[in-house]
């Protein structure tokens, strides 16, 4: 089976996640996260795929929409800070990978989401 609980105790899965949560912004790609866990790319990315039952650079993805989310929700920033914080360097990128994941713009999902916990 795949799943959460069972990526984050493998120990090479986990370390990568860890990883990608600790640097959202980071310039991921399946090479570099490999590289930091010690292991060849094409290895890795399988063993990332079986164990989670997605993709090193889908789970990136999605990471840094969550996290460009809580900005969203929960600063003032604008949008294209928020999206060069999440690792995306310009802003129609950002807006293309936000709406394919939450099927709206990051401003309507920030009207949508409510008032700003500053």
């Amino acid at each position: 089976s795949t799943g959460w609980c069972r990526a984050i105790k493998d120990p090479i899965v986990g370390r990568a996640i860890a990883a990608i949560h600790g640097r959202p912004a980071a310039d991921w790609s399946v090479p570099r996260l490999a590289a930091h866990v010690a292991m060849s790319p094409s290895r890795f990315a399988a063993r990332f795929s079986n164990t989670l039952g997605e993709s090193p650079m889908a789970y990136v993805s999605k990471w840094r929409i969550n996290v460009a989310c809580r900005k969203l929700s929960n600063t003032r920033q604008g949008v294209e800070q928020i999206a060069a914080s999440v690792g995306y360097d310009n802003l129609a990128a950002f807006s293309r990978a936000f709406k394919k994941h939450l099927g709206e713009s990051p401003a309507a999902w920030r009207k949508r989401a409510g008032p700003y916990s500053e």
